[in-house]
């Protein structure tokens, strides 16, 4: 028997080492395969899984920094501990509530992002934290692209995406056609967005909703808004009192007005006590003084579309901003030449989960956001 063969075995042998190579190759493929199709999702799931349940350390693994950007919109910075080099960029913008960016489940969402490897900027709106309408806003985020776009120390390839909440995505989605923006954009994700800022607010107005987890839009949604563009509605003379009035009944306290109001302001109140819905009427009469705002700040309504992949995600069955307002901002975006994808899932209701779901029940969710993630060079 020569050396070969003492070495390596007989013929069959050698076939055999040959079919264990062949088999080794083909795993070795398919594990490389399955990482590049299902890596994504993996870490979609483990964005998901710590935003909505934060493990005890997360805290622990970001760094944080507050900060304003060239035009002074506040701004808090998270990134990885002990890293130094440029990452992918990040503007997550928070939704219509009062504690804005503090909001701890905002926080949670920022945390992990950065804890993921990226440089995340969450810009403070005080009018949207506190429901009011300024039309500025959606300038802001756009300014807040800006500002980390050319942080080269921080972000990588001179690109940021946009992840927005609720009506902070859509506003986030009105910053990245502006032209200044437009190509600083890698890609924008809207969760919970509206299409028309108009028929939304006429719907809290006008039609009753029933939600245990977030806010009812009829009763306290009203009182938010009306509460949030005073200055807008009523007469100067009157503004004080209707304020008053309004924050006493969102404590949950008696309304009381010392003399008379006018008839914009008497309006104004009687919409805020009653509980039950107006009538569209009414309802347009109240929202009549802020329609060039309620225009300006609708996606639906938008000249121009995005470069960027734009991703619109949405609850089914959303109490608070009707479901098929992502597919209408969808339809209207293709019309424009947008690049869109548009996903419904069941895990949320609005913005909120109950609890963290399994990744079997949300892959189709987990695949959506992993594309955005990929997207984003995360």
């Amino acid at each position: 028997m020569g050396l070969a063969s003492r070495l390596f075995g007989g013929e069959s042998d050698r076939v055999s080492v040959r079919r264990l190579v062949v088999v080794a190759a083909v795993l070795v493929v398919v594990l490389l395969v399955a990482a590049w199709v299902f890596g994504d999702a993996i870490r979609a799931g483990t964005l998901l899984r710590e935003a909505l349940v934060a493990p005890e350390d997360l805290v622990d693994q970001v760094e944080e920094t507050v900060t304003t950007t060239d035009g002074g919109v506040p701004v808090r910075i998270y990134r990885p501990v002990d890293t130094d080099r440029p990452l992918p960029g990040f503007v997550v913008v928070h939704g219509a509530i009062g504690q804005g960016p503090d909001d701890p489940r905002f926080v949670d969402l920022a945390r992990s992002l950065a804890a993921r490897g990226a440089t995340v900027a969450a810009p403070r709106l005080d009018s949207l934290a506190d429901f009011r309408l300024d039309q500025r806003d959606p300038r802001r985020v756009g300014e807040t692209v800006q500002w980390l776009a050319g942080q080269s120390d921080l972000v990588e390839n001179g690109q940021v995406a946009i992840f927005g909440i609720s009506i902070g995505g859509s506003y986030g989605l009105l910053a990245s056609a502006d032209p200044d923006v437009r190509e600083l954009v890698s890609a924008v994700l809207v969760f919970g967005g509206y299409r028309d800022l108009g028929e939304l607010l006429t719907q809290w107005l006008t039609e009753p909703l029933d939600t245990d987890t977030v806010l009812d839009p009829v009763r306290e949604g009203r009182r938010l808004v009306l509460l949030g563009n005073v200055e807008q509605v009523v007469d100067a003379g009157d503004v004080l009192a209707v304020t008053a009035c309004l924050e006493a009944l969102l404590d949950d306290e008696q309304c009381e007005i010392d003399g008379d109001l006018g008839p914009k302001a008497e309006q104004l109140v009687a919409a805020a006590l009653s509980e039950e819905p107006l009538t569209v009427e009414q309802a347009a009469e109240l929202l009549d003084p802020l329609f060039p705002e309620l225009r300006s700040l609708s996606p639906g309504r938008m000249p121009q579309s995005p470069g960027a992949p734009v991703y619109l995600l949405h609850a089914e069955g959303d109490p608070v901003v009707p479901t098929q307002d992502s597919g209408l901002v969808g339809v209207h975006l293709l019309a424009l030449g947008a690049d869109v994808e548009v996903h419904i899932t069941d895990v949320f209701e609005h913005v909120d989960a109950d609890t963290s779901p399994s990744l079997f029940e949300s892959w189709p969710l987990l695949r959506f956001v992993g594309q955005f993630l990929s997207d984003a060079g995360l």
